[in-house]
């Protein structure tokens, strides 16, 4: 996995969790838990990994950076060969 793909993950988890009202950082050693808060225990807890939005929106970070790469890579190639004729044509 790339650095990209390891960022994007962190932040979709990082979302999961504020729209869960989930605490991602843990608290300083002398905040006592009741000032915090913590969750009711009737409160289910859903793991972010399967949420269906979670995982939609991970495919779409996919395919958006596989597009990038692709035009990338096109335009690359397109520019390669712009070089070439040029040079053919010079010679």
């Amino acid at each position: 996995m790339s650095d990209s793909e390891k960022s994007i993950s962190v932040l979709l988890r990082e979302a999961a969790n504020r729209l869960d009202g989930m605490v991602t950082r843990q608290p300083p050693a002398n905040v006592r838990a009741a000032e915090v808060g913590t969750p009711s225990p009737t409160t289910p807890v859903q793991d972010w990994k399967s949420e269906p939005d979670v995982d939609k929106a991970a495919k779409l970070c996919k395919s958006k950076l596989l597009s990038q790469n692709e035009n990338k890579k096109a335009l690359l190639l397109r520019m390669d060969f712009e070089i070439r004729q040029k040079t053919r044509r010079d010679l």
